[in-house]
């Protein structure tokens, strides 16, 4: 929405399987399926072969393939898959990654980025791949955290965003494809929980749930400041939330606070 109004958000539930955390981006894929000429609608859900979890998922697109992350259910390893639209490949795991939290996605310079926090160490660790090989892991300079990082691309780099691991603060840092820079911390923004990061409106957008409060608060960065944290309207969540951009609208997604649903809010300028 444009011109004199302000800029609204608009809620909904999912009926889904509690605990996913990257369903914001599922919304991106599912209502993809809708006609253009009918109201946007859910696929039907259906499974990731062979994938079993106890976190939160993450998607990306890359290379013309939908991709999906996870740590084992079993097993500390990292694995994905692709989808072609029609079928997925086999799960196949990032070499040497081992977390007990959910991994981050992200497409960048022609190379799909994967995050995640160590398993016997707090360290965040990185790789890429280019569609056959990944390369060795590496870390993000100076970022610790036991919760789950983010990542998403703006302004030409890679940005990464997590919980600190002795602070409740939120720290950035961005990845031109050779050095970080030295992490940041972001005005107001505490948690407990890991972030979530999207470029939307030509800034970077983070979210995350309050350290006081059950509250979504979220917050955009326009690559020298960010804007004061704002609230998001209604939304209560114990867990971290989901962040993505589908059809010109930014999208949010969390786990209820008092019930096991999922739900989503649509955000337009």
């Amino acid at each position: 929405m444009r011109g004199t109004q302000s800029p609204m958000w608009k809620r909904q539930v999912l009926t889904l399987a509690a605990g996913v955390a990257a369903i914001g981006t599922v919304s991106a894929v599912g209502m993809t399926a809708a006609s253009a000429t009918t109201a946007p609608s859910w696929t039907k859900q259906a499974t990731v072969p062979s994938a079993k979890t106890g976190t939160g998922p993450a998607l990306t697109v890359f290379g013309g393939r939908l991709y999906a992350a996870w740590t084992g259910l079993t097993t500390t390893k990292v694995f994905y898959a692709s989808f072609n639209g029609h079928k997925w490949t086999a799960q196949a795991t990032v070499p040497s990654a081992k977390s007990g939290n959910g991994p981050a996605l992200a497409d960048f310079q022609s190379r799909l980025y994967a995050a995640w926090t160590g398993l016997t160490t707090t360290k965040v660790f990185y790789a890429s791949f280019n569609g056959h090989k990944w390369t060795a892991q590496a870390t993000v300079p100076s970022a610790k955290s036991g919760n789950g990082p983010a990542l998403a691309e703006f302004d030409g780099k890679l940005y990464a965003d997590w919980t600190g691991l002795t602070s409740t603060r939120l720290f950035y840092s961005a990845f031109n494809d050779h050095t970080w820079t030295a992490q940041t911390q972001q005005p107001q923004a505490k948690s407990g929980e890991g972030p979530a990061l999207a470029e939307f409106d030509g800034k970077l957008f983070s979210a995350w749930t309050g350290l006081t409060t059950t509250r979504l608060f979220y917050s955009a960065f326009n690559d020298h400041t960010w804007t004061a944290q704002t609230e998001q309207p209604q939304a209560k969540s114990g867990n971290a939330p989901a962040l993505t951009l589908f059809q010109g609208k930014l999208y949010a997604a969390w786990t209820g606070l008092t019930t096991t649903k999922v739900f989503y809010s649509a955000y337009s300028i």
